[in-house]
């Protein structure tokens, strides 16, 4: 559980038929990481002999940073009641969590070239779509795919999840 405050609001609409919903979070946090990678800069050289020479130059970098974070999601969910034992069920969210940063500087990396290296910030989609069944009383068993998608180049941009749970309802 997170030490730092935070606020989710939830309303929704129920009727015989389904329900539909909408949701907020707003969080704050402190956070504290590291980052790492590696570079190869080309360093032009000059002619010999109409040969040209070039150096490379291979190279790490690493430096940690601490700061305050603020996060942020909007939400919506749905569900269809097919029959009273089976259901539908939708939901889509948008989750930002670097509220007010998109990317971060790293200013003490000496990089040949005097060339900045920037880390940025994704925002998160995703998509759920699954099922519900009344298996007996109180016992449910849901079965459904979440699909999140992020617009950082360094991930492969889709992430698929399956989820399956038995609960009892009690």
């Amino acid at each position: 559980m997170s030490p730092y405050p935070s606020a989710t609001l939830f309303a929704g609409l129920n009727s015989l038929f389904g329900e539909f919903g909408l949701g907020a979070r707003l969080g704050y946090s402190k956070d504290k990481a590291t980052y790492s990678g590696k570079y190869l800069y080309v360093e032009n050289g000059g002619l010999d002999d109409d040969v040209l020479f070039n150096t490379v130059v291979k190279g790490k970098f690493e430096e940690t940073h601490s700061y305050s974070n603020a996060n942020f999601g909007l939400y919506a969910y749905s569900s269809l009641f097919v029959t009273e034992h089976f259901s539908l069920n939708f939901s889509t969210g948008y989750y930002q969590p670097w509220l007010f940063r998109s990317s971060l500087q790293l200013d003490n990396i000496e990089v040949p070239g005097d060339y900045d290296i920037t880390i940025d910030f994704p925002y998160f989609l995703s998509q759920y779509a699954g099922a519900t069944i009344s298996l007996f009383d109180h016992v449910l068993l849901s079965v459904g795919e979440t699909y999140y998608y992020t617009r950082s180049p360094a991930s492969a941009n889709n992430i698929w999840q399956t989820h399956f749970s038995l609960s009892y309802m009690y």
